[in-house]
């Protein structure tokens, strides 16, 4: 029997979270289309919130719940980036799995502020309610940096893998580097208020929406792979253990 059932689990819980994610927050609670901009007057945010109170509140639910999907998904990256050192102490891997728990924060504390805007709508003063979604969207959108530096470290360590066979594709590296890169423009929502740098524009939401689900799906797949290796490399020295020992 393997023994590798807890890596292939953490790689399925990354092929998860966009899937999951997206039926919470972009269909059930309804936040992707239409998607909601920076110019939404008071009145225009609070009618979206007595409109689908239920179902935002069921969206959220199933949001929060996706969210803890990146945290063994991070664990099992990090595994690998371990073996790229040798198996070693690797400071990299480290910081890459640290930084995969606070996306889980970036994800579920954006969801508790949408849920308090749910919660009793009818009840709040529309400017409360602006500042409130304004403050959800900044954050879920604009901390960009856990997930640019996520990306980099893995980039470095895909880069700096010395081994004979290296444990993933170089390939990977120069992927990571680019995800990086189209993560950065999430950084102008603090400043924008419409155009492509708002935090419904192309550039700070749709690309980097994109390359995020991408991203999980991708490196999911390269850490199937990387466990099968791991798995046959393991087969093969205890196939050569077997045959040195006496007869």
């Amino acid at each position: 029997m393997n023994n590798d059932w807890q890596d292939r689990l953490c790689a399925y819980a990354g092929m998860a979270f966009p899937l999951v994610f997206f039926v919470g927050w972009g269909l059930v609670a309804g936040y992707l289309l239409p998607l909601h901009g920076p110019g939404d007057t008071p009145l225009q945010v609070q009618a979206f919130y007595e409109d689908h109170t239920t179902l935002i509140q069921v969206g959220i639910i199933i949001t929060i719940a996706a969210g803890a999907l990146q945290a063994p998904f991070s664990a099992g990256i990090g595994m690998q980036m371990m073996r790229m050192n040798g198996g070693r102490r690797s400071p990299l891997a480290y910081t890459q799995m640290m930084l995969g728990a606070v996306n889980v924060l970036l994800v579920v504390i954006p969801m508790f502020v949408y849920a308090a805007l749910a919660f009793r709508p009818a009840q709040r003063n529309p400017d409360t309610m602006q500042f409130f979604s304004d403050f959800g969207w900044q954050m879920f959108i604009g901390a960009f940096s856990p997930a640019v530096l996520q990306a980099i470290c893995l980039a470095l360590a895909v880069f700096g893998d010395k081994g004979t066979t290296p444990v993933m594709p170089r390939w990977v590296g120069y992927f990571n580097a680019w995800v990086a890169t189209l993560f950065l423009p999430g950084a102008i929502v603090i400043i924008a208020h419409s155009g492509p740098f708002a935090w419904n524009g192309v550039l700070a939401f749709w690309i980097p929406a994109v390359v995020f689900g991408s991203w999980f799906n991708v490196m999911a797949v390269v850490l199937l792979k990387c466990i099968k290796q791991q798995r046959a490399e393991a087969e093969a020295v205890g196939a050569t253990a077997d045959g040195l020992q006496p007869a």
